[in-house]
């Protein structure tokens, strides 16, 4: 009785910490490794998704037409929606979930992209964490998305222009910053607004070419 004992303690404080996962096989299989009850004591994620090695709107800086919504080529439509049913099954799959944060490499370097391309990006990005959001509710205590620092750069100008919340860090810390983005939640018989709740969205991996 007192291994079984010692067992059960050790197995709920492994699901008590933060679970962090790099490997997008691994969250899209996670039911079949984990049993429910285990999914549904994690309450706290730590995510990294390198959807741009997918081909996930795969350019350069250097090229002349970037991607809008008439020329994505068709790996960057699997790639994103791959990313769509990424974020689909984070409440379906962990439902206790209150702390999550998500880095997610979707470009390469964007050194000057257009308004359109900012637009795209932020479609593709936000609509599926907005879901996401809505889903969980104010079960939420923290969510944070974590694109790559060259996307955030041209997203956190765009929401900054649109009266968005930033934060940022210290002086010893010049490169933290993060933007609030909220998301309203309607009454599904009446369609009022009933709560807002939201995530920020953080500067993520460095992708600055190197010379």
């Amino acid at each position: 009785m007192l291994i079984i004992h010692r067992y059960i303690e050790t197995i709920n404080l492994i699901y008590s910490n933060t679970i962090h996962i790099r490997r997008i096989y691994l969250i899209q299989n996670i039911d079949k490794f984990l049993l429910p009850q285990r999914l549904a004591t994690i309450k706290s994620l730590e995510l990294v998704w390198e959807l741009s090695t997918m081909g996930a709107l795969l350019w350069s800086y250097l090229d002349e037409t970037p991607p809008t919504e008439e020329n994505l080529d068709p790996e960057a439509r699997r790639a994103l929606s791959l990313y769509t049913a990424l974020m689909a099954k984070i409440p379906q799959t962990f439902p206790s979930i209150s702390n999550l944060h998500i880095s997610i490499s979707v470009t390469t370097y964007l050194a000057n992209p257009l308004l359109t391309t900012i637009a795209t990006l932020q479609h593709h990005l936000f609509a599926p964490a907005d879901a996401t959001a809505r889903s969980l509710g104010s079960q939420l205590h923290a969510f944070q998305i974590a694109p790559n620092a060259s996307l955030y750069k041209a997203l956190a100008r765009r929401a900054t222009e649109e009266g968005a919340r930033e934060e940022k860090g210290p002086s010893m810390a010049p490169f933290w910053r993060r933007f609030w983005r909220s998301v309203d939640v309607a009454d599904r018989d009446d369609d009022r607004v009933t709560e807002n709740v939201g995530y920020w969205v953080g500067r993520g991996k460095d992708d600055t070419p190197v010379w």
